[in-house]
Order: structure tokens, then sequence, then C-alpha cells
């Protein structure tokens, strides 16, 4: 049997009898509180009302093919393809429609001309998921909301989601592939560096990104949104296979841990092969590193060099070095590695890898990055053809700045090298192949050398070979060759 408005009890007090309403509320007068009124939700646009079902979503993807809605309450049942599309009746203030997507595929949704939903153009509409069901209100003629982007698979809730996206070619933000649901699934990447573009940012908005391809995928920001504080126009990069949320607290600005991957059950983080190093040799010249993994793939000249990232604490960067030549590592200024000064980095041997720890902002640490390989053994950074200080002298002498040091020039006798500030398990190997000319080797200043006086030179024959080694701050000890 039908139920009738008239039929609805309207108050507390007759919904409760034969049992006191006041006893239940504590209420002395139920007659006081407020009534139902079956009207309240019954406001529909003008010329719409009751119920339809078996609908079927226009097919052309457009506004104007979109299938016209008659009704308060719609069911579309039939939807051929993802995007089809219908419209709402035309806005007035104070009225709702419903639109059930009962299909497997995503419906558009349209205001009619120039309606607009949550502020989205005409032309453009809303995309409704599958199984979902939305509510359409207008506060003002012209303007549609809803809480779209949530549909139902039985008892789960269920996020808008698009598959199948293929990420822009030009490899710049104007050219990159706007995003538009809140799961994205990039599905074709074909070079390292396409991108995607996020919708523009709104306080509490979180859209995932799931870069479902073997190539990195740049992600931006759209306008003048950032991510994670890189500037919109470079935007961050995504690994291959790899899931991301981005998340929005502010309008303006985006957060990401974007930069994990998977493979099987195993995790993978972002790694860029290839890298050409700067050919300046000075800090400002060097190519500035963009992953946790680099790989150094061509550097022409011993001394070319590479950047790290800005540094922060708990960052961890990786630099493989597959080159037949030593690689200069600078921090990104002002940060220092290991103590040495931005403008002049260190130098990481041929073949090696090296890993740059940063424990409090400014400042890199490694160790490993002084160590290379050639098959199973180990190898040290080296220097050939230098070049001793003419003119001698402790203060003027040349600074070893890798473990072994070959001085191919002694112009006069003499002339100097002069060792580093001492620290217990220091050790260098230094050649004088000079054919004539005996080289002074000084410690720094206020330091000794076996036993002889604070800053006495240490004299090096030609053609000999010396170790040099510290076992206690403040004084070096040396093992000559005969």
């Amino acid at each position: 049997m039908a139920i009738e408005p008239a039929d609805i009890p309207t108050t507390i007090a007759a919904r409760t009898a034969p049992v006191a309403a006041d006893r239940i509320l504590g209420i002395s007068d139920p007659s006081t509180l407020v009534t139902y009124s079956p009207s309240l939700f019954s406001s529909a646009p003008a010329g719409v009302s009751g119920a339809a079902t078996g609908i079927t979503a226009g097919t052309t993807q457009t506004q104007a093919g979109a299938t016209a809605l008659t009704a308060q309450f719609n069911s579309v049942d039939t939807n051929a393809t993802a995007g089809n599309g219908v419209s709402l009746p035309a806005s007035s203030a104070g009225s709702y429609v419903v639109v059930t997507n009962n299909t497997t595929k995503t419906l558009q949704v349209y205001g009619t001309s120039p309606d607009t939903i949550n502020g989205v153009a005409t032309a453009t509409g809303i995309t409704l998921p599958a199984g979902a069901t939305a509510i359409f209100v207008c506060y003002v003629a012209g303007k549609w909301f809803t809480q779209s982007g949530l549909g139902s698979d039985g008892q789960i809730a269920t996020i808008l989601a698009v598959s199948g996206i293929t990420a822009g070619a030009t490899q710049t933000q104007a050219g990159a592939t706007a995003l538009t649901a809140a799961l994205n699934v990039v599905s074709t990447n074909a070079a390292a560096g396409n991108g995607v573009k996020l919708q523009a940012s709104t306080a509490g908005l979180e859209v995932s990104v799931v870069n479902n391809t073997s190539n990195a995928l740049q992600v931006y920001g759209t306008s003048t949104d950032t991510i994670n504080g890189a500037t919109n126009t470079v935007g961050i990069t995504q690994p291959a296979n790899s899931v991301a949320t981005y998340f929005c607290p502010v309008a303006g600005t985006w957060f990401s841990n974007g930069g994990y991957g998977f493979s099987g059950q195993l995790g993978t983080q972002l790694a860029v092969s290839g890298i050409t190093s700067g050919t300046t040799q000075t800090q400002a010249g060097a190519t500035l590193l963009t992953a946790p993994f680099n790989s150094v793939d061509t550097n022409a000249t011993a001394g070319n060099g590479v950047a790290l990232l800005a540094s922060a604490p708990g960052l961890q960067i990786a630099v493989l070095n597959t080159t037949s030549k030593t690689l200069q590592v600078y921090g990104t200024s002002p940060d220092t590695i290991n103590g040495v000064a931005t403008a002049t980095g260190i130098t990481q041997p041929a073949l090696s890898t090296g890993i740059y720890l940063c424990v409090a902002a400014g400042k890199w640490i490694t160790a490993t990055g002084l160590i290379g390989w050639n098959g199973q053994l180990p190898t040290f950074s080296a220097v050939s053809a230098l070049t001793a200080h003419s003119g001698g002298g402790q203060g003027s002498g040349i600074v070893p700045a890798v473990t072994i040091n070959n001085v191919t020039t002694v112009a006069a006798g003499n002339d100097s090298m002069t060792l580093p500030v001492s620290a217990a398990g220091m050790f260098f190997l230094l050649a004088n192949s000079a054919t004539t000319n005996s080289m002074n080797l000084f410690p720094a200043s206020g330091e000794t050398i076996n036993a002889l006086s604070a800053n006495t030179a240490f004299a090096v024959a030609a053609g000999k070979r010396v170790l040099v080694f510290c076992a206690v701050a403040g004084n070096w000890l040396t093992i000559l060759t005969a």
C-alpha cells in the first residue's frame, strides 16, 4: 500500500505514542519539535518530476548529443562507451536532480547550456563513475553542485578511475596530458620524460597516478601549481612501474612521495642512466643530478663534473661513474661534501660507485665515493702528470686531492707539495717521477712528518715513491722506496 504524505505523523510525540515523548526526550512540550514536511525534499526543476529508468547515454560524447534527462530521479542503464553522456534539466534555484550510473562505464554529465556543474564549463561536464549515484543541487540558477567522483561496487566505495592514458610527448608542461580522475593509469609512455599534468589544485584534493610503463614519467602541476616545491614547468619524475599519490593541503601546492616503484615484490627507486658530465670543470657547469640512483656514462675528460641535488636530512644519492676517467662531484651551493667547499667538490674514481649521505642540511658525507673497482679488485682515485709548486714552500705547495698522485714535473730542486690536514686513517701514495730534481713534501701548518720538527719538509728524491699515512692526527709517517 502506498504511503501518502497525510499518513506521515507530524510530531515525534505522535510517532512515539503511547509512551509519552517527554519521558523519552526530556521535553515538556513535544509539540514544539520541528515537524516533518513532505514538500521539503520534493523540489524539482521546472517541468521535471517523477522517476525514469532504462535511460541510454548519448553516444556523441558532446553536450549537444547527450541524452536530456526529464525526471527528477534518473537511472542510466545503458552506456556503450566510457564518456557517453546525459544532460541535466535546466537549473532553478532550490532544485535537485538524482542521477544513477547503473552501468560498468564512466558517464559524462553535462548541464543544459549555460549551466555549469561544480564550476566546470557546460561543454565539458563532469565524469560520474560506474555504479555511482550523484545528487545535483542548485542553489543559484545556472550552477549545479554535486559530490562527484564516488561510485560503488556492492558494499565497497569506488573512486573515479581512468586507464589507458598516453603521456604527452612534448616533454613540457604545456604538452603534458591533463589528468581528469582521482585514479589515473598511464599505460603508454613512449619515451622517458613524457608527461602528464595534475588537475588544478584545491585544498584537500588527492590524486593517484599509476605509471604502468617501463619509462620514467614526468608529472607536472597545472598552471603555477608546484609539486614538492619543484617549479611548475619542471615537475617531478615518477619512476617506471610506480604508484604515487599527490596530496594538496593548500591551493597551489602538491606533495607526493613519488620516487618509489615496484618490480614484482621488490621496491624500486628512481634511477637515471646515460648521464653526461658537465665539461666546464666547475661547479656552475656541472650536470645536475635528478634521481636517487644516477649512472654517469659519458665523461670526456678527467675532472668533468656532476652536482648532487640540494641536501636535506635523510637524503641518500648514489652516483655510478661507469667511465674510464675520474669524475668531479659537487654539492649544490652551499652544500659541502666531506667538508670540502662547494666550488671544489671531491674526485670520484673511474669505475666507481659513490653513496652520498646527508644527515644535516648543507653537508654531504661519502666514503664509498673514493673507491672504485676493476673486476674483483678495488681501485683508488689517482692523478698523473702533476707538477710540483715552482719555488717550493709550505704555504704554496700543491695539495693532493686524491689517494694516488704521480708528480711528473719538478722543475727545480725543492719544488713542493703540501699534505692536507691529517686525520687518523688517512693515507697517500706519492711518486716523484721527475728524472733529476728532489721534491719537498710538507705537512699542513703546525703538523709533523715522522720525527721532524713541525712544518719541516720531507725530501722525496727523483725516482722515489713514498707511502704517507696517519696513525695519530697531527703526525704523518712515511715508507720510502729504496
